[in-house]
C-alpha cells in the first residue's frame, strides 16, 4: 500500500475520531439531541476553527496540499487535540515530499546510552525498527543472545513470544501497526521501511489491526500487561525515545519503580 493512501486514511481517521469524542454542549453548540449524531459535525469544527466548511472537508479527505500551519493549529485547538495528535496532524497534513536527508548516526553514543540503562530491559532500534543492540536483560527477555539486527520489532509483535509475554498482545500489535503506518508516511521511499511493511502485511492475522491509527498508540510512554515465566501478570511501562537518524531507544520500567522524569535518557 502506497504512502499517500495510508496518509489519507490516517488523516481522515484522526480527524473523525477527534470529532466524535467531543460533546457539542462542551463547546457551546447546544446539548446533544436524539436526532443528532454523537460528536461534532464537519461544519461545527469549521465554525470553531474559523475556516470554511469546504476547506475543512477538503482537509479531512487529505486533498489539501500543505495547509497553513496557523489553520492547522486552529483545527487542533477546536478538536482539543493532545500533543501527540497535533504532531500527527502536522505530519499527515504536510507529508514529506522525500525521505529525510541522511543523518550521521552516532552509534557509539547510542550504545553508551543503552549501557546506562543496565540492568533494565532496553534496546536500540534503527529507522526501520530493526533491533541493533540490547541490554542483557532485554536479550534474556526476548529469548535470544544473537548480535546484530536479528529481529524487527514490528514483526516480533506478531510472533509467539509476544503472544506469550503480553496479556494485551492485541494492543501491542495495534501499536506495531500504528508505528509501521507512521514510518511509511515519514519515510515514503525508504527501502528498509518498505521491506518491513511488506513483511508485516504478509503476516496472517494482520487485517484486524491494520486500521488502528490511534495517535495514542504511538505515545512515548505506554502501559502494557506482561505475563512472567511463572504466570504472574503485572503492568510494565514501555518508554520510547526518538533519536537522530530515525533511531529510537526502547526501555521497560516497572510502575512501582521510579521511572524517568522525561523520555530523554
Amino acid at each position: 500500500m502506497d504512502a499517500d493512501h495510508i496518509r489519507r486514511e490516517d488523516l481522515c481517521h484522526l480527524l473523525t475520531t477527534c470529532r466524535a469524542r467531543i460533546d457539542p454542549g462542551d463547546v457551546h453548540l447546544g446539548p446533544r439531541t436524539a436526532a443528532r449524531a454523537p460528536g461534532l459535525r464537519q461544519n461545527d469544527v469549521a465554525s470553531l476553527a474559523g475556516v470554511s466548511l469546504r476547506w475543512y472537508a477538503t482537509l479531512e479527505r487529505g486533498d489539501y496540499t500543505a495547509p497553513p500551519a496557523d489553520m492547522l493549529r486552529r483545527v487542533a485547538d477546536a478538536l482539543r487535540m493532545t500533543a501527540a495528535e497535533r504532531e500527527r496532524l502536522s505530519l499527515l497534513a504536510c507529508p514529506p515530499a522525500q525521505d529525510p536527508p541522511p543523518e550521521t548516526v552516532p552509534k557509539d553514543r547510542y550504545r553508551e546510552l543503552l549501557q546506562r540503562l543496565e540492568p533494565r530491559p532496553a534496546a536500540l532500534l534503527d529507522h526501520a525498527m530493526n533491533l541493533v543492540d540490547a541490554t542483557a536483560p532485554f536479550r534474556a527477555w526476548l529469548g535470544t543472545s544473537r548480535d546484530g539486527p536479528w529481529v524487527n520489532g514490528l514483526l516480533w509483535a506478531f510472533g509467539p513470544t509476544a503472544a506469550r509475554r503480553f496479556t494485551d498482545v492485541g494492543r501491542l500489535r495495534d501499536t506495531a501497526v500504528a508505528l509501521a503506518r507512521d514510518l511509511r508516511v515519514r519515510r515514503p521511499f525508504d527501502t528498509d521501511v518498505t521491506a518491513a511493511l511488506e513483511s508485516l502485511l504478509a503476516l496472517p492475522g494482520i487485517a484486524p489491526h491494520w486500521h488502528s491509527q490511534d495517535a495514542a498508540l504511538i505515545e512515548p510512554v505506554i502501559a502494557h500487561e506482561e505475563t512472567t515465566e511463572d504466570g504472574a501478570v503485572h503492568e510494565v511501562l514501555t518508554v520510547t525515545t526518538r533519536l537522530a537518524g530515525g533511531w529510537s531507544l526502547f526501555a521497560m520500567y516497572e510502575p512501582t519503580v521510579a521511572g524517568p522524569s522525561s523520555t530523554t535518557p
